[in-house]
């Protein structure tokens, strides 16, 4: 490739995919994976290009209209465009998927009371008061015992602070100073020990149950907990692939979502924006496609992505010149596995 090459890449403004960065000179700049695909590409074709980066929403049709009207056999659209036949058959290439994605649900936590105690949650509180009880018992168990005439020449704890200290120091798992030289102090003291061991343990196992349940306790798991439920209203973006692809689908629940949405328009939303905004104020899931509602999810600790991922679709290259699909393809492969690290981070 000659160095003076230079490509036209059509793309659309998305978070995370395409941004605009505000420059001081008055020069637009951008940044995204769009970006880090075109930059690659432009690397190794020794060749430069230029971005034209369309406000459009999230619909990528467009990007492939302005690919289709252009003359220019060196224009590529690279967008968040779906490997389809009906797009095969508009008359464009499609390179390699660089990134296989899917549908999921967005929605807002639930809202947990956080309280200065919570940390007694895992046990009852009669196991609580019994543990506090035998605390007591062994304090005062252990200072009888340092007084004791029957083992007068031990004597060695003959304050109450001793004896508590020592107690609270064998249940918070730390040493002390103090060291036991009667036999009954030892053989309570080692009782005591057992007593902690299995009470910390116990703690530790109601604990990860105790978060657990917590988890389970969201009204929406899965796309069939939201299709079966009427609390919440649902929807997605407006003449979209989602919807096309949910409209199409020949799964039951998909079909469920259709058929709801067709009787309530109005959740339909516009962009993803506004999915989002619905989302944090009304009682409303957002459906749409996965890594928008990661990346939502990654920048507001107060969403969730929900239900897993509900099918599987790839984003290619668009593009019009045959002689260039084999050097695409090859960088795409390459790009698509930094994009799959990308995703298990975010």
């Amino acid at each position: 490739m000659s160095s003076l090459m230079n490509f036209t890449i059509i793309s659309q403004l998305q978070p995370l995919y395409l941004m605009e960065v505000n420059s001081d000179n008055g020069i637009k700049s951008y940044e995204g994976i769009m970006v880090d695909i075109a930059d690659e590409m432009a690397k190794q074709m020794n060749a430069t290009y230029n971005m034209i980066a369309l406000d459009i929403g999230y619909s990528s049709d467009p990007v492939l209209d302005e690919l289709l009207i252009s003359d220019d056999n060196l224009t590529i659209a690279l967008s968040t465009i779906t490997i389809s036949k009906d797009r095969l058959d508009k008359g464009v290439g499609l390179s390699f998927p660089w990134a296989t994605v899917g549908i999921s649900l967005l929605a807002r936590k639930p809202e947990t009371e956080a309280h200065l105690f919570s940390f007694l949650g895992p046990l009852d509180a009669t196991v609580w008061f019994g543990i506090l009880g035998a605390f007591l018992a062994v304090c005062f168990l252990l200072y009888v015992m340092s007084k004791s005439k029957l083992e007068e020449k031990y004597r060695s704890n003959e304050r109450l602070d001793n004896s508590i200290w020592f107690t609270f120091a064998a249940l918070v798992g730390q040493g002390q100073d103090v060291a036991l030289r009667t036999p009954g102090s030892k053989i309570l003291i080692a009782s005591w020990w057992m007593f902690v061991l299995l009470i910390v343990n116990s703690y530790t196992a109601n604990l990860a149950a105790f978060q657990t349940v917590s988890q389970m306790s969201r009204e929406i798991g899965s796309l069939d907990d939201l299709v079966h439920q009427t609390k919440y209203e649902y929807g997605v973006v407006n003449n979209t692939m989602t919807q096309w692809t949910i409209e199409k689908s020949r799964n039951e629940n998909f079909q469920r979502v259709a058929s709801y949405l067709r009787e309530n328009p109005e959740n339909l939303v516009n962009s993803v924006e506004e999915g989002i905004q619905r989302v944090k104020s009304e009682n409303y899931i957002f459906i749409e496609e996965i890594i928008p509602l990661k990346y939502a999810a990654s920048q507001d600790c107060s969403l969730e992505v929900v239900g897993g991922q509900l099918n599987t679709a790839f984003f290619g290259v668009a593009m019009k010149a045959e002689h260039f699909m084999t050097i695409v393809d090859d960088i795409i492969l390459g790009f698509a596995n930094a994009f799959l690290f990308f995703m298990s981070i975010i």
